[in-house]
């Protein structure tokens, strides 16, 4: 699918993917990389085709798989960013702030949990545009202080040679432009 585009192609990666799942013990923890690879599917066809039902499968999925096992992996750590990504974008589609809090709790958690399997800095602003839309929504300031925090560390912890400072550093330079609109 991601070389041709035929959603063919992505229908039936879902169909074996799902067919995978099955086929393993829930318990088992292979079990949670198959349900990331299905959630990135979902979303991909999320992405194509604008069903917000993808998203509503992958937010049951991942919750559900979240909520029975508790190891700290990193498929666990990627079903839960996929859940959060999941989450935002059917909040922009609903509106429902229930969205956005739980993908902030949910952010946070994954946080925690790389905090515990890795020994790098996890390097990710998701959690800095989730603040600033609970922000957007609540006028907290508390909520866009801590995203500038966050952006920093981030843009602290990235080498100069990371292909990806740039972007990062964007990401720090439009938070405190927030910042200071919202602090007068």
């Amino acid at each position: 699918y991601e070389q041709q585009g035929k959603l063919q192609h992505l229908q039936m990666s879902i169909q074996m993917t799902e067919f995978a799942i099955q086929s393993t013990p829930q318990d088992d923890p292979p079990c949670f990389k198959k349900l990331s690879m299905l959630c990135f599917s979902l979303f991909a066809r999320y992405k194509a085709l604008d069903a917000i039902e993808d998203l509503d499968q992958i937010i049951e999925r991942a919750g559900e798989a979240l909520r029975t096992h508790s190891s700290a992996t990193e498929s666990q750590e990627e079903l839960l960013d996929r859940l959060c990504v999941a989450l935002y974008h059917r909040y922009l589609r609903k509106r429902e702030t229930k969205d956005l809090e739980y993908a902030i709790t949910k952010m946070k958690e994954a946080m925690a949990l790389h905090a515990k399997i890795s020994d790098k800095p996890l390097q990710d602003c998701s959690l800095c545009d989730l603040l600033r839309c609970r922000f957007l929504l609540s006028g907290d300031i508390k909520d866009l202080e801590n995203a500038v925090s966050l952006a920093r560390n981030v843009v602290a912890h990235t080498t100069m040679d990371d292909p990806n400072r740039p972007i990062r550093i964007q990401i720090l330079s439009s938070m405190l432009l927030s910042l200071y609109h919202a602090s007068g």
